[in-house]
């Protein structure tokens, strides 16, 4: 099983991104202050369920602080791959 994709909204920078993923190793890669941490940290607290223990993630980090309910982290996983 893998993360075939990755919707994030309204988390720190990236207000509406879909990131898809290959089976294996998938890298990040950019220049600074594009977003390459937000995605690790989004993906962390999705899985975590909870942004705690990562204080460096903060309210004001979400577009929309008033109304973080708001804030949406969608995953879809690829089915499964049979090899024979």
């Amino acid at each position: 099983m893998y993360l075939a994709e990755l919707t994030i909204k309204n988390f720190r920078k990236l207000r509406d991104t879909t990131l898809k993923f290959q089976p294996g190793l998938n890298v990040l890669v950019g220049p600074n202050n594009v977003g390459k941490s937000a995605v690790v940290d989004a993906l962390r607290t999705l899985l975590a369920g909870h942004e705690e223990p990562y204080p460096r993630l903060d309210i004001a980090d979400r577009h929309r602080p008033r109304v973080c309910k708001n804030a949406l982290m969608h995953c879809r996983r690829a089915a499964p791959t049979v090899v024979s």
